[in-house]
């Protein structure tokens, strides 16, 4: 079985190989489900950064929910996650 911190490192490279443009993510929820790891991401593109304000990232972060099989580590799914 796949490890946590491995399912989030299978997510995160998901994400990057199909992102159009460079982001910096961060790991917001994680849970093991019926033999999948169910990770959310929290992302938000690279030139919106400001480490002086840290609210401003807050409020232009998305969130993606992603699927991965807890034996193989494939992603299943990626899912917009609404707050």
């Amino acid at each position: 079985m796949l490890e946590v911190k491995e399912a989030a490192q299978a997510a995160a490279r998901y994400f990057q190989a199909i992102s159009l443009e460079p982001v910096k993510l961060s790991i917001e929820e994680i849970e093991l489900e019926d033999g999948y790891w169910m990770i959310t991401l929290g992302i938000v593109p690279s030139e919106q950064e400001n480490f002086f304000n840290p609210s401003i990232i807050n409020k232009n972060k998305d969130y993606k929910i992603f699927k991965i099989d807890a034996n193989t580590g494939e992603v299943q799914s990626m899912k917009i996650r609404k707050i």
